[in-house]
């Protein structure tokens, strides 16, 4: 019996393809992307956990 549903980004290949098209959306500021204007879309917007949240829950 399974209680809870599969997280969105479980699997790292889909995961790392949504980081990427994060990433080449994001104007560089200066010739860097700041890791800020990748990592709030992806867990805001996207409603992914980081790996290991469910530890402590």
């Amino acid at each position: 019996m399974k209680f809870s549903t599969d997280r969105p980004y479980s699997d790292p290949e889909r995961a790392a393809r949504k980081l990427l098209d994060i990433a080449n959306a994001t104007e560089p500021v200066d010739g860097k992307i700041y890791i800020e204007k990748i990592n709030a879309p992806m867990l805001y917007q996207e409603r992914a956990t980081p790996a290991g949240a469910d530890l402590f829950a």
